[in-house]
């Protein structure tokens, strides 16, 4: 089930392609994280949490590793990828 009420709505969206393996941050008002893209079809996208920890509510701290499913609009771009773009790299992640 989507858990996008957990994220903030983005206005930028990412200047590169959301499909599998792409980064994006998912930030909860809170805490931002990055995330890899597991699965993304015209409404959702199934996110894998890459950063440590993420403090998303006063009782929920999502673990590296755990996935989430959002809408788009909560997908923002990976500052992280802006500065250590290698499309090679993403492809064998």
């Amino acid at each position: 089930m989507p858990q996008s009420w957990y994220f903030q709505s983005c206005e930028t969206v990412p200047n590169y392609t959301l499909e599998t393996g792409a980064l994006i941050e998912l930030n909860s008002g809170t805490e931002t994280g990055i995330f890899a893209i597991m699965t993304i079809d015209d409404e959702f996208a199934e996110c894998m949490l890459l950063t440590n920890s993420l403090t998303i509510s006063d009782v929920k701290v999502m673990q590296q590793f755990e996935s989430v499913k959002v809408l788009h609009n909560r997908l923002q771009p990976s500052h992280y990828l802006q500065l250590h773009y290698d499309d090679d790299h993403l492809r064998h992640a």
